[in-house]
């Protein structure tokens, strides 16, 4: 809106004198019109800006607010997973009186309550599988005594009876002989070759045929046999032997 113009016309309307002063001072009011118009701008912008402000603070408040939350969440995830990864480890190492403490009531202390239940579970086994092991060590230590006993009862009884036992394992034709059987045979334990041929030479010469086809006919019949033969022990003295098988 011209208002200078206005004004003009409303002076000239109502006076000449008035429009001569008026085109007097037209200039100056000009210009203080332009000054408050700069001002009046500039008010303007100022307000603009604060109210850019306002809004940028307006919008930034949520979004710290958005990022805090964020950081204690993955700070509560990150110290989560270390204490369950803690845990794991421990029992991985057979530590199973290790508890995963997690506070709250999300997956993660669930997870966590698992966990201490599977580690009980575990240790309860073991606690368990311990007490079987020692009851079964114990019984076993009681059954070596009493077969320790149960030989030396045997080889007493041998040794009055003066009779004793052999055991020949084919597959490696190996002899096993009782302490009396070295006896009747006086040899030495550690000089005996503990094979069957080993025996056959302890025999008589004239019974070794004797002996070992009926051995081995007892061997293919799979039938017992009794067999009386001598033995030439290494000073020439014959003994008299009853074998059966």
């Amino acid at each position: 809106v011209d208002y200078v113009a206005a004004i003009s016309r409303l002076a000239t309307a109502a006076s000449p004198r008035a429009e001569e002063l008026l085109e007097q001072d037209l200039p100056a009011a000009h210009e203080r019109l332009n000054q408050q118009l700069k001002r009046d701008r500039k008010a303007i912008e100022t307000l603009g800006n604060q109210a850019d402000n306002t809004l940028v603070l307006a919008l930034l408040v949520p979004l710290m607010f958005f990022a805090l939350i964020s950081v204690m969440v993955v700070r509560r995830v990150l110290g989560s997973l270390n204490t369950i990864m803690t845990g794991i480890k421990s029992y991985a190492a057979g530590n199973f009186k290790h508890k995963v403490v997690i506070e709250g009531d999300d997956e993660f202390s669930d997870a966590a309550a698992q966990i201490n239940l599977m580690a009980d579970q575990r240790r309860m086994a073991l606690n368990e599988l311990q007490q079987l092991n020692a009851t079964l060590e114990s019984k076993v230590e009681e059954r070596t005594a009493e077969l320790s006993t149960s030989r030396e009862s045997l080889a007493e009884a041998q040794r009055i009876a003066k009779v004793g036992s052999w055991t020949l394992d084919l597959a490696t034709n190996t002899l096993t002989w009782s302490d009396e059987v070295f006896r009747i045979f006086e040899i030495d334990q550690q000089r005996f070759g503990a094979r069957y041929e080993a025996f056959l030479d302890l025999i008589h010469p004239d019974d070794r045929d004797m002996v070992n086809q009926a051995y081995q006919q007892s061997l293919q019949t799979h039938r017992p046999y009794l067999i009386t033969h001598r033995l030439r022990l290494p000073d020439g003295r014959i003994k008299h032997v009853e074998e059966r098988c």
